[in-house]
């Protein structure tokens, strides 16, 4: 049922643009949500794996078993 005064295949033809442009807009908003998602993940993955602490001592090689030591971040 079309409104009066419009022709069915006008009115079809506002009707199909309409609908591609809204599956298009919803495709974008799905890439663009899940694309988020993965950059947070990654950010969180990264941050709870690492293992840098400010202030914490690492051994640094000096050959033959040297004890030297080196403070980093504090």
């Amino acid at each position: 049922m079309t409104p009066s005064g419009m022709e069915q295949a006008t009115f079809r033809f506002v009707a199909q643009h309409l609908n591609h442009c809204v599956t298009r807009v919803a495709v974008v908003v799905v890439v663009v949500v899940v694309v988020v998602v993965v950059v947070v993940v990654v950010i969180v993955v990264a941050k709870k794996s690492s293992h840098y602490r400010p202030g914490q001592i690492l051994r640094v090689s000096g050959g033959r078993g040297s004890q030297n030591f080196k403070t980093i971040g504090g």
